[in-house]
Order: structure tokens, then sequence, then C-alpha cells
């Protein structure tokens, strides 16, 4: 039975790499319309939970629900296309122009024409870009023009769920901080849900409204972000958002 409050659960969830713990057992939920971010460094866990609510990777035990539906080989190509999934540089294939990247799975779907080129076009007023730019490959665009582009291609289907892993990641310091602000602005103006996956505190406190913060396979502390700075659980939370931790205040 579907919850409509909830759009991401995970029940006694655990995932080993031989003697690895990857993800320690885990229970987790995102409720809808809410942005969230996994904080932590590499080997946290952070991306292995990512990967378990994609579909990518299979629970050890545990049960992953997405969108009210348990995660399954049978029912995981049908989430995925309800599901926009973002990586670093946009993912895009470099052999295809950005407007073909876009439209990869309205092509495959099936599609007409029109209804193609209008989603598209909204998609594209929606993330800043010119007309020309969808005509270039893309090793002729900027890593900020890529990154859209693949957020377009996201959203192409009009998903509810966001997911978001190092989307900005690939960026240099000033290109990123201007695109949280616009990403953030794109993601509270169509009502997404969102889980976001980063090491970077300011761009976890810039594009979430809740941080989970992970270490070792394991949720550490879940809050705000003024909840995380001001009671920290771990001498790890309060080292991992002391420099990072308030929303950036550069204008684009």
């Amino acid at each position: 039975m579907q919850d409509d409050t909830t759009v991401i659960s995970l029940a006694g969830v655990r995932k080993r790499y031989g003697g690895v713990v990857a993800l320690a057992e885990t229970d987790f939920t995102l409720a809808t319309g809410a942005r969230l971010a996994l904080l932590g460094g590499s080997g946290s866990g952070k991306s292995t939970l990512l990967h378990l609510v994609m579909g990518l990777i299979a629970p050890d035990i545990g049960t992953v629900r997405v969108l009210g539906e348990e995660m399954t080989p049978a029912s995981m190509r049908s989430l995925r296309h309800r599901i926009g999934y973002v990586i670093q540089e946009g993912g895009l294939f470099p052999h295809l122009t950005a407007r073909r990247n876009v439209a990869i799975m309205s092509e495959h779907l099936g599609w007409e024409r029109d209804r193609e080129k209008k989603r598209i076009e909204e998609l594209r007023e929606l993330v800043g870009l010119t007309r020309d730019t969808l005509d270039r490959y893309p090793s002729e665009l900027s890593g900020g023009q890529r990154q859209r582009v693949g957020l377009m291609r996201a959203l192409l289907l009009d998903p509810p769920l966001l997911l978001l892993d190092e989307p900005l990641g690939a960026l240099d310091a000033v290109v990123r901080r201007r695109l949280q602000k616009e990403l953030r602005g794109i993601i509270v103006s169509l009502g997404k849900s969102v889980l976001l996956v980063t090491h970077d505190a300011a761009e976890a406190a810039a594009l979430a409204d809740e941080i989970v913060v992970m270490a070792e396979g394991k949720i550490v502390q879940r809050g705000t972000i003024a909840e995380l700075t001001r009671s920290p659980k771990t001498p790890f939370v309060a080292e991992l958002l002391g420099d990072g931790g308030a929303p950036t205040t550069e204008q684009a």
C-alpha cells in the first residue's frame, strides 16, 4: 500500500562487499516534498544509500521502497522513469549533442516530435540555456552548461523524485557556488522531493533543508543545518560543519 507522505523508505537495509560494510543496517525515510542531503566523506555510505534507492545495487537484507513500491528487479524499470538522476557534469554521452542527450528517454518511449520539442524548450528556459547551446556536443560546453543539460535530462519525464549525486563536485568553486543558488531556486520552484549526496557542507546547506551526516556506513546525526551546528552529537559532526555549515551568500 502506498504511503503518500513518504517517497523513500529503507527498513533494516544493509550492504556489504566481502568483509567491508558499505552500509550498516539502516532505517531511513524521506518525506514527500522534502529536500535532504546525505553528507559525509569517502566511504561514509552516502553513495551506497543513494545507489540502493536508484536500484543500481540490491541490499543484502532489508527493504527499499521508492514512491510507494518496493525496489525490485521487476519494478526497477518503471520506478526509474519516475526518478530524475543527476551526477557530476551531467553524465552526458560525448557522441550526442546536448539536445540528443536530453531527449534519450523521450526517444526511447516514442514521444511525438512536437511533444518532445515543447518539453525540451520548457526545460531549456527553466535552466537558462540558449537554444544554440543544445546543438553543441558536451566537449564544446562549459562544466556549468553540462550540468544544466544533465538536469534537463533528469527532469524530462517530470519525475516526482530527484537524486543528485555530487552534482556540482567537478566544478570550480566560483561556478559551484553560483549554480548552488540557481539549482536550489529550480528545485524549490518545481516542488520536487530531493535526495542529495555531497561531501561539501556548504552545498548541503545551500540545497537541502535537512541533513543526514554519515560515517563508516552509519547515520551519525540528522537535523537541520542549524540543529547540527548548534548541537553536534560527535566531534566528527562538529568538524564537518565547522567551516562550511552556513549557506553561501554569494550573488550570481
